[in-house]
């Protein structure tokens, strides 16, 4: 019996002294590497992921980002404005938008010196809208008298045209307005011809998963069902992972971590073929890839001459960005964790390649042009660290890095926003006294909710 509890004990030792060693070893192998110690940055990649998978569920199926949309008869599709964080309109926004003697305007009126902004465009653009926030308070460094608004009009998945309806629509509303867009434009009509509808749609399967609930095929039923089970399978390790004690540990963090790129590139395999289960099987044009992608850049330039027409007329200062990516030649040096998490997202990389050169040509025509324009594609090429979440989006340090060039442009052509005051006769006061004016002759009853 003692012999058993002398193994036992030796063995429970080995097992101590080798989990410090691996651990040991993590440790420094993370400081050389990252020259850094603690384990917060780690602990808190675990707990958004927990809160990912567990958080409040946005609908009755979370694991289908489909179920939080509804259709709209201008824009395709927008958020339920009843989700938590929607406006009344169906945008990822606080600012609710009301309907006032002559045109549109925030709720419930008390201050008449806004500085309106919007930000449009899709999933990129939904994203940077989100830390609206963060550009509100370097605005309010930039115009003091004025109380800077940010509108996130961004749109998971939407491109032009459907960023343009938005704008038209609610054009009363803006002193600034933002286009951060290029990659929904050309892989939307792409993937939208060979799927059978037409390249100018916002992402086809949205609509049609949304218009065929009653088309749950048991194909589409087993591959949520496994979906779900592996997102469950996820979840329950990261839980694990974060117990007291073991949470600080680089050796738990790191088998979690290959756990959770399994499953991630197995539940990105299953999502595509969901999503392939709606394709009609003949393409809407019978055109090659390449002449779509002429088609769509041929597109995007003019819907932004458009937006910059309209803007023009209505004193609004509009901003135009090519959105970047990092499949853009030596856009950015990769790490190992950015490249996992591209080649375990969307398959855009022949898009990316085909259409970005035609994509920073036009924009560097629509700045020769005089446009407020600016091609991001080289915006994070000297940041060592990770910006990559996924292939398409960036995390919250890139996106306050897009947000800090949309300051530096604004701030570069802030005289523009007084010229406006002199369209409308508003003569012989100083700068701001003539935006203040604009502003209370612009707004009826607005208040921020």
């Amino acid at each position: 019996m003692k012999k058993i509890l002398f193994k036992i004990v030796l063995l429970g030792l080995g097992l101590i002294l080798g989990s410090l060693a691996v651990e040991g070893t993590l440790t420094v192998y993370r400081y050389f590497k990252h020259h850094t110690l603690t384990r917060a940055e780690l602990i808190s990649i675990r707990e958004n992921m927990l809160q990912k998978e567990l958080g409040p569920a946005m609908s009755p199926d979370p694991n289908r980002g489909e179920n939080s949309l509804i259709i709209h008869p201008f824009f395709g599709y927008v958020f339920n404005s009843k989700l938590p964080g929607v406006n009344n309109f169906g945008f990822r926004s606080k600012y609710n938008i009301v309907i006032s003697d002559s045109d549109y305007s925030l709720t419930n009126g008390r201050n008449d010196n806004f500085l309106v902004v919007g930000i449009f465009g899709g999933s990129f653009a939904e994203m940077a809208g989100s830390q609206g926030e963060y550009l509100e308070k370097k605005l309010k460094t930039l115009f003091p008298q004025r109380l800077p608004v940010v509108i996130n009009f961004g749109m998971r998945g939407h491109a032009l045209p459907q960023s343009a309806f938005i704008f038209i629509y609610f054009k009363e509303l803006f002193d600034i307005v933002v286009f951060i867009d290029g990659l929904n434009e050309v892989w939307n009509a792409v993937e939208n011809n060979k799927a059978g509808y037409p390249p100018e749609y916002a992402k086809a399967y949205h609509f049609q998963y949304m218009l065929s609930l009653n088309e749950l095929s048991p194909e589409r039923f087993i591959l949520t069902s496994q979906i779900i089970a592996m997102k469950s399978n996820l979840a329950w390790v990261t839980k694990i992972s974060l117990l007291p004690i073991i949470r600080q540990s680089l050796f738990v963090h790191y088998i979690w971590r290959a756990f959770a790129r399994h499953w991630d590139y197995q539940i990105s395999l299953k999502s595509l073929e969901i999503k392939k289960s709606y394709e009609k099987g003949a393409k809407f044009f019978k055109m090659d890839d390449e002449f779509i992608i002429d088609h769509a850049v041929r597109q995007w330039k003019n819907y932004h001459q458009l937006i910059h027409e309209i803007s023009s007329s209505g004193g609004i200062l509009d901003i135009h960005l090519l959105q970047p990516n990092p499949f853009v030649e030596k856009s950015k040096p990769l790490t190992s964790d950015e490249v996992h998490n591209i080649n375990n997202s969307y398959d855009i990389r022949d898009y990316v390649v085909a259409g970005y050169p035609k994509l920073r040509t036009a924009v560097s025509n629509l700045k020769k042009s005089g446009f407020v324009a600016e091609d991001l594609s080289y915006i994070f090429k000297h940041i060592e660290g990770s910006i990559w979440d996924d292939s398409a989006h960036p995390n919250r340090i890139g996106y306050e890095i897009v947000l800090d060039k949309v300051f530096e442009m604004i701030e570069k052509n802030k005289s523009s926003l007084a010229q406006y005051s002199k369209k409308v006769g508003i003569k012989g006061l100083p700068e701001t006294e003539q935006i203040e004016k604009k502003i209370s002759a612009k707004w009826v009853s607005s208040q921020i909710t």
